[in-house]
């Protein structure tokens, strides 16, 4: 069984350049290669990505400044990308076109070859990086790993690593079924008296978010004071992002630990918050095995 385990990095200075430069040249590679395949006649290929690769490698020898593997696997990455865009465009759906790699939106890079890094306790090995990264935390499956993708947010690095292990165990329900109804004073109320209140946390930093986006409208683009306001609203969107992933697992974890069959009542929410209108719209039902 394949797990991931997402663990925050404390990399020194030397290291997070490093990562910033791998991540540069991640999103470099990638956005050569798309604008090559967007040229009128140039149809999309791997060996035709691969040929251009090798073009770059020599037109951009920094390249080799990070494991090969960091700018060599966006071949793979592009390749996902048009393959699930010629799959939507094929259905009818939203094609959803490959776009370019912006810079410090989702920076990240991937290994996914086992001898290009490894795991030791709380450190991290990755190739042509002399020295071993702190982890925040050791691993928490046994197994081989299998992968591993950096990302930084909100001037934070974490570790993404995928391990082959077999160390799960699934949380043996003890009830048969339960109904959840998700309201707006509390954030969901179980059919068996169990109710989860509203995060009032999440309420307050959503409210100094929308402050804080004002006073970065107001600053000069380009300026210090421009730059420190936008670090200081990408780490309130980080704090909101984990505010309300702990309020969506503590929901999950109780209902699929005690219950084979959720039953939720599936209502517009957002939608009652801003009208009168308290429409039920469908019944969802969820065996969990």
């Amino acid at each position: 069984m394949l797990l991931a385990h997402k663990i925050e990095l404390r990399p020194t200075k030397q290291q997070a350049d490093y990562l910033d430069r791998a991540c540069g040249s991640r999103r470099h590679a990638f956005n050569q290669l798309l604008a090559h395949f967007n040229q009128e006649g140039v149809k999309w290929s791997k060996k035709a990505a691969n040929e251009k690769y090798q073009e770059l490698r020599l037109e951009f020898p920094w390249y080799a400044e990070v494991s090969q593997r960091v700018t060599r696997n966006t071949i793979d990455d592009l390749h996902d990308a048009f393959t699930h865009f010629f799959r939507r465009v094929k259905k009818g759906e939203k094609a959803g076109y490959p776009r370019f790699k912006k810079r410090g939106l989702h920076d990240s890079f991937s290994l996914r070859e086992k001898p290009k890094f490894d795991v030791d306790g709380r450190t991290l090995r990755i190739e042509k990086l002399k020295t071993r990264i702190k982890m925040r935390q050791e691993l928490r499956f046994t197994g081989t790993p299998c992968q591993v993708t950096i990302s930084k947010r909100a001037g934070k690095y974490f570790a993404s690593i995928l391990v082959d292990t077999e160390d799960y165990e699934p949380k043996a329900q003890s009830n048969e079924s339960v109904g959840v109804d998700f309201g707006v004073k509390d954030l969901a109320i179980c059919s068996n008296g169990k109710t989860f209140a509203a995060n009032q946390k999440l309420k307050g930093s959503l409210k100094r978010l929308n402050s804080k986006q004002r006073a970065l409208s107001r600053k000069t683009k380009g300026s210090n004071r421009y730059a420190k306001a936008k670090r200081a609203v990408a780490k309130l969107h980080y704090r909101i992002s984990n505010q309300r992933s702990a309020a969506i697992h503590e929901v999950s974890d109780y209902l699929t630990s005690r219950f084979k069959i959720i039953t939720l009542e599936n209502l517009n929410v957002k939608g009652m918050v801003k009208t009168a209108n308290w429409q039920e719209q469908s019944v969802t039902q969820v065996s969990v095995s």
